[in-house]
């Protein structure tokens, strides 16, 4: 969705299913994204997920939300720069899939 000129907003929603002779679990995935044009070469990233595993096997249950915040910068126009910071609002341990991760990155 569009909600403005300069701002997109995604949202998703996704399943798995992992069954065999030692494994039965899903993971049910909501995800929530925007994403704003400050201008033609700064963009900044809002992100939010929420995971709910279940092992069916061990009879468990693990929720997990993640939060995501970024920007991407076009220095020139063969130099980018990306920053992204992810938060997990619960027990990072818990679901392993969704660990704190701090790093800058150097695109180009």
């Amino acid at each position: 969705m569009k909600p403005g000129k300069k701002s997109q907003l995604r949202f998703g929603v996704t399943t798995e299913r992992n069954q065999t002779e030692n494994v039965d679990n899903g993971r049910l995935t909501f995800s929530a994204a925007m994403e704003h044009t400050i201008r033609e070469r700064v963009k900044l990233h809002f992100g939010f997920d929420h995971r709910a595993l279940t092992d069916d096997l061990n009879d468990k249950e693990t929720n997990s939300n993640l939060v995501s915040i970024g920007a991407d910068i076009q220095a020139t126009d063969k130099l980018q720069f990306s920053v992204k910071r992810e938060q997990n609002l619960g027990d990072c341990r818990s679901d392993l899939s969704h660990p704190d991760h701090r790093w800058p990155r150097l695109i180009r």
